[in-house]
């Protein structure tokens, strides 16, 4: 079989290669709920597939708006492709248009086609013509196993299903980073597995991905970096293969720990009621 390109969406001009597609600086971010972070500094670089773990409060949805740059930051500075950010955020050439954002809480317009929903953006931010933009949705409907879907509306799909299409919709922008807040949650497994496969084939291509996320299957299947995230500030950051065997710091252990623990436990059987023992197989267990 002949393997299709799929159609790019233009991105803007503001990268270079040499330089990280992040870069956070000393940077601090707090909410009215006083999550936050104070004075961190990473950088993100092409092709990086990497992975925020945390326990519950850490942050990791705040993380994730502060590097797609969704969120207001306090002090410090965000570089998206060299740029810095913020530049007004309706410009075309403004840099975090170079960055797709999949958030746990977000969904599609309900009454607009599965089709419609991956194509619009690329239209009205990106300046595609509708054939190009329709032939790039349908490649990436089939990426995610979603093209027999493209003529639903929105509002009939399954959680699961939106997810999908939340990514594809991401993807169609052809970002440099996709930030995805936690992906696979309340997710069925083979949805996890198909996720994981679309984070691999996403950094072959040369996109940064990361991933928020408490599921640590999708991290060793997709993730070559871990960032361990608390208190405001990031307690480890190393690669993944280095994480699961040698955690270097009490904090990481112990989120470690748990998480494989949550990944494990089965789901507690339902108690069988006294009575509902047939006479007959109680008299022949007595003997």
């Amino acid at each position: 079989m002949e393997s299709t390109s799929i159609p790019r969406a233009p991105r803007t001009s503001h990268a270079v290669c040499e330089v990280p597609i992040v870069a956070l600086t000393a940077v601090s971010a707090h909410t009215t709920d006083h999550q936050g972070f104070g004075g961190i500094s990473l950088s993100i670089h092409r092709a990086e597939s990497v992975a925020i773990l945390g326990l519950d409060a850490a942050g990791k949805s705040l993380f994730c708006r502060i590097l797609s740059g969704d969120e207001p930051l306090s002090s410090g500075s965000l570089r998206v492709g060299g740029c810095e950010v913020p530049a007004p955020p309706e410009s075309r050439d403004h840099p975090c248009r170079d960055v797709g954002l999949v958030e746990s809480s977000g969904d599609l317009p309900a009454r607009l086609s599965v089709i419609d929903n991956v194509t619009r953006a690329q239209v009205r931010t990106r300046g595609m013509s509708p054939i190009l933009a329709t032939e790039r949705a349908r490649a990436l409907l089939a990426r995610v196993e979603m093209l027999a879907e493209a003529r639903t509306v929105a509002g009939k799909l399954s959680n699961d299903q939106r997810r999908l299409v939340q990514i594809a919709r991401a993807l169609a922008l052809t970002p440099r980073l996709l930030v995805m807040d936690d992906p696979t949650g309340e997710l069925g497994p083979s949805t996890g597995r198909l996720i994981a496969d679309v984070v691999r084939e996403a950094t072959r291509e040369g996109t940064a991905v990361v991933l928020a996320t408490d599921d640590l299957t999708l991290v060793r299947e997709a993730a070559s970096r871990v960032i361990v995230v608390g208190a405001g500030r990031i307690v480890e950051d190393q690669p993944a293969a280095d994480f699961f065997l040698r955690p270097g710091t009490p904090q990481a252990r112990d989120i470690l720990a748990r998480l494989a623990r949550a990944d494990v436990e089965p789901e507690a059987e339902p108690e069988a009621e006294p009575d509902a023992v047939p006479d007959a197989v109680s008299g022949v267990a007595e003997g």
